[in-house]
């Protein structure tokens, strides 16, 4: 799918303005660092093709993926 590849190289592009040579400290710093190359990476997607269409599909793959990872036998809350 083309879009999977153009997000892709997006993604891997925007890592040069989020530091994409440098050491992270901590988790913190690493969240942090890809959490902005995420959010960037969404942007330039959302702009190629529909805001709307990308929300939708961001959703999608959340409910796909993550939220039945969440409800697995290795999750645990966070205290």
């Amino acid at each position: 799918d083309f879009g999977r590849v153009q997000g892709v190289i997006a993604h891997e592009y925007f890592h040069n303005w989020t530091g994409n040579r440098v050491t992270c400290r901590d988790w913190f710093q690493l969240t942090l660092k890809e959490g902005l190359t995420v959010f960037r990476d969404q942007q330039f997607s959302m702009d190629m093709t529909s805001e709307a269409v990308k929300r939708i599909e961001d959703i999608r793959g959340l409910r796909a993926s993550q939220f039945p990872q969440d409800n697995g036998p290795m999750a645990h809350p966070i205290r």
